[in-house]
C-alpha cells in the first residue's frame, strides 16, 4: 500500500480579494509560509520517501519546508502547475464578469471544455495530471508527498478514485490542507480530505 500526501500550497501575497493566479508565478505570503511550517510540524515524524510539486515557487516552496526535516528534495513537474488563465491571469472574479460575462458565466459551472482566451481548458489540465499518474510510481509501500495547486489535486483525487472529471468542482481544498490517498493493487481510497487542523483553525 502507498501513502500519497496531497498538499495545496500556503496562502498568497497579492491574493486580497482572491484572484485567479494560475500559472503566474507568485510567492507564498508570510501566513502562507506559516502553514507550510505547521504541515512541516506535523509530518515531521512521518517517513516520506518522494516529493513532487508543481514548477511554480509557492508549490516548490512549501514541498521544500516540509521536507526539510528528512533532507528530501522535491522533484518539480509541469504536469502538476496550475490550470492557465491566459488572458485573465491575475483577475478577480469581478474582473472577469466585467470584461468578458461570457467567460464569468462559464466559471460559474466551470465546464471541462471551454478553453480560456489564450490559456487551457480544465480538460487540458486533466490530461497534464494523467500525464502525471502515467509517468510517475504511485504505488507500492512507501509515503509521496504531492504538493501542488487546488486544480491540480481536485484533478488528481478524481483519477485516483475513478471518479468523473464533471465532480472535480465539488472537492474543497483550503490553503496548506493536508489530504490522504491509500493506493492499493485494484482501487485507491480517500481517507483525509482538505485536514487543516494542524492550522488550529476550527470554523473553516
Amino acid at each position: 500500500m502507498a501513502e500519497i500526501l496531497l498538499v495545496r500550497h500556503g496562502a498568497l501575497e497579492m491574493n486580497e480579494p482572491p484572484k485567479f493566479w494560475g500559472k503566474s508565478d507568485i510567492n507564498l505570503s508570510a501566513e502562507g509560509i506559516k502553514q507550510a511550517e505547521q504541515l512541516r510540524d506535523r509530518l515531521a515524524s512521518k517517513k516520506i520517501d518522494a516529493a513532487y510539486s508543481s514548477t511554480l515557487k509557492r508549490t516548490r516552496q512549501t514541498g521544500e519546508i516540509i521536507c526539510a526535516p528528512h533532507n528530501l528534495p522535491v522533484t518539480a513537474s509541469p504536469f502538476l502547475d496550475e490550470i492557465f488563465f491566459g488572458d485573465f491571469e491575475g483577475f478577480t472574479f469581478d474582473q472577469i464578469k466585467e470584461t468578458d460575462p461570457e467567460v464569468a458565466k462559464l466559471l460559474m459551472v466551470w465546464d471541462i471544455q471551454p478553453r480560456f482566451p489564450h490559456g487551457e481548458s480544465m480538460d487540458e489540465l486533466n490530461e497534464r495530471v494523467k500525464k502525471f499518474i502515467g509517468t510517475t510510481d504511485l504505488t507500492g509501500d512507501k509515503t509521496i508527498l504531492i504538493a501542488a495547486h487546488a486544480g491540480t489535486l481536485r484533478m488528481l483525487i478524481c483519477n485516483l478514485l475513478g471518479l468523473e472529471i464533471k465532480h472535480w468542482r465539488k472537492l474543497r481544498l483550503n490553503f496548506g490542507s493536508l489530504s490522504i490517498v491509500h493506493t492499493y493493487q485494484d482501487l485507491c481510497i480517500l481517507t483525509v480530505m482538505n485536514d487543516i487542523c494542524h492550522q488550529g483553525n476550527f470554523s473553516d
